[in-house]
């Protein structure tokens, strides 16, 4: 993902509610790097770009397992016991904790499990 298009992301994010500037440092970028990124001419980070990548994927298959965006980012920031005490955002930063939420969310949306 080109830089420009990750900060847009970003803002995208904080300005529609979906995430505060909080979380995005939290689950997606930490506040230091983020300002250098945008000080600086440097690239952006493959590890920055992935956790966003696997964050959008994420929230869009939520929204459609709860068929409300609202339901949908509670469910991804409350901390499960399934998950030790985890939200479902900490452990989506990579492909087997984004496919292990992804199929969680399948059996929500198809009546499985809650």
């Amino acid at each position: 993902m080109e830089k420009q298009r990750f900060i847009k992301s970003i803002d995208n994010l904080v300005s529609s509610g979906m995430l505060t500037q909080d979380e995005i440092y939290l689950f997606i970028i930490p506040k230091r790097t983020l300002s250098v990124l945008l000080k600086q001419d440097t690239t952006l980070s493959k590890k920055a770009s992935s956790r966003l990548e696997h964050l959008l994927r994420v929230m869009k298959h939520a929204e459609r397992a709860f068929g409300d965006k609202t339901k949908a980012l509670r469910w991804l920031k409350k901390p499960k016991r399934h998950l030790n005490g985890k939200c479902p955002f900490d452990v989506i930063n990579t492909e087997d904790g984004e496919r292990s939420i992804l199929a969680w969310l399948d059996k929500i949306k198809y009546g499985q499990t809650a």
